[in-house]
Order: structure tokens, then sequence, then C-alpha cells
């Protein structure tokens, strides 16, 4: 009897101790990234790669190309500048989700001024950004 109580007890702790780990990889957030967004000065460039935008010295170029780089919980910042572009999800570009706890981030780069103008196309609607399925996005500082 007592080593059938030693079991049951040692089955207890391993259980609490597996649903402990299940329930720490459940909330588990997800690893945000960093990336940049920079004029040609800044070393902008849309050659560069997703992950050589991570680095302020190889950022890319354009705002959208930033944007295709991105996963939920993940920031792009944009460098001082203007951009002329529009963002028309689901007929020039696909936005990225974000979830609750981790959303997609674009944001200007410390206290530099970033504007963007649409791009007068007709088709997009004079428009400078367009959501349609994407959840969880934050923008923040741009003009």
């Amino acid at each position: 009897m007592l080593l059938a109580a030693v079991i049951r007890r040692v089955r207890v702790i391993n259980m609490n101790r597996l649903l402990l780990i299940l329930a720490f990889l459940i909330a588990a957030p997800v690893s945000a990234v960093t990336r940049y967004v920079g004029k040609a000065s800044d070393g902008g460039s849309d050659s560069n790669t997703c992950v050589q935008s991570q680095t302020l010295g190889t950022p890319k170029l354009t705002i959208a190309a930033g944007i295709g780089c991105m996963a939920a919980g993940d920031i792009t910042y944009v460098r001082a500048g203007t951009y002329v572009e529009s963002f028309y999800e689901g007929i020039n570009i696909t936005f990225p989700s974000g979830t609750v706890g981790n959303p997609i981030t674009i944001a200007k780069y410390l206290s530099e001024e970033v504007t963007i103008q649409p791009t007068h196309d007709l088709a997009l609607g004079l428009r400078v950004i367009n959501f349609n399925t994407a959840d969880y996005i934050t923008l923040d500082g741009l003009i």
C-alpha cells in the first residue's frame, strides 16, 4: 500500500510539472524582431535582405519592403524622410496580422519625422493605407 501511494504521488507531481511546462509554452510570447527602413543616404536598399534590415546600417529602402519582412510581434522603425507609397491590402501589399499580445508595429525612429504621401494611383483610391483583413497593427508617429 505504501508503494502504491508513492507511485500515485509521483504521477501527480509529474502531471503537475507537465501542465506547468505546457502552460509556459502556450503563453510564451512570439520572439519579436526589430527591423529598419531608411533612405538611400541611410544605407536603405530593397536589395537588403530581411535579416540585414534588422541592422540600423542596412535598412530596407521602402516601407512596403519592410512590411514584407514582418511577422506578429515585430516592429519596423522608419528613418526620417518623406515616403511616397500607398499600401492597399490585397492589391499591392499583404499586411501580416499581429495578435492580441503581439501586434505588428510600424513606427518612426526615435524623434525623427516620417511622412507618408499617397502615390496618387487612382486604382488605389488616393489612400495611404487600407487594411482589409489584417489585425492588430500599430502605426506610431507617422504623418
